[in-house]
């Protein structure tokens, strides 16, 4: 089903293992892109299904490979896979319970992975209801900026977190960058709030594909521990 994505909204990563050689996506796991393809969705508990008391059916939005926005409801089957209906999945701009059992949240671990199992598309951890990744795509012919930023440090030595947008140069000869628009550190045990109007602009009004916009981390040392979320105002 197409839909739009509201004008306003939020997002949060966060990682228990954030390494030192290049900046990542906050992200609760590293995930590769699918490229127009089908997927399967299964847990790592039996609870998580329609009868069980985790989550019982998860809602993706998604991008397919003609960059029209979509979703689709998914009912769980615990530990057996589900395939999506859709065969164009593109990108995926979010990964959420739609509905709940008695405990309110995945039991195991709820995966959406390419059908021979091999490439991870997006995850939601045991206790939690959604993908926790620092991104958000900007639809094409809309213009999307970040208004609040609220990263925490949980580790020692700490963590650099920069905000990001791209631009697409494609119509130029060229091709789609990544933009630094403001960076920072924290250590262990802090948090900070930056509350901005439109800290970082993102234009796709002239882009035939989506745009990111998100939060990328690299840690001082290894294994760092970090969280961040944004809001984002799209038009």
């Amino acid at each position: 089903m197409t839909i739009q994505i509201p004008r306003n909204g939020s997002k949060i990563g966060l990682s228990n293992n954030i390494g030192t050689s290049n900046f990542v996506i906050l992200s609760s796991a590293t995930v590769v892109n699918p490229i127009g393809e089908q997927a399967n969705i299964v847990s790592s508990s039996a609870n998580d299904s329609l009868e069980g008391t985790g989550i019982q059916k998860v809602r993706l939005v998604y991008f397919d490979s003609n960059w029209g926005l979509n979703e689709e409801i998914i009912t769980m089957n615990g530990t057996t896979p589900i395939s999506t209906a859709t065969t164009d999945i593109f990108r995926i701009e979010s990964f959420e319970a739609f509905q709940t059992g008695s405990e309110s949240f995945a039991v195991g671990t709820i995966t959406l992975k390419s059908l021979d199992g091999t490439n991870l598309f997006a995850q939601i951890s045991p206790s939690s209801t959604i993908f926790t990744r620092a991104l958000h795509f900007v639809s094409p012919g809309k213009i999307a900026g970040i208004t609040d930023v609220i990263p925490n440090c949980q580790s020692s030595p700490g963590v650099m977190f920069m905000v990001f947008i791209t631009k697409d140069n494609t119509l130029d000869g060229g091709g789609t960058v990544l933009i630094p628009d403001i960076s920072f550190m924290l250590n262990a045990g802090n948090s900070s709030q930056i509350s901005l109007y439109q800290l970082g602009i993102c234009d796709a009004t002239k882009s035939t594909q989506a745009l990111q916009i998100g939060i990328v981390v690299k840690g001082l040392a290894a294994g760092q521990i970090a969280m961040a979320s944004f809001k984002y105002q799209e038009t």
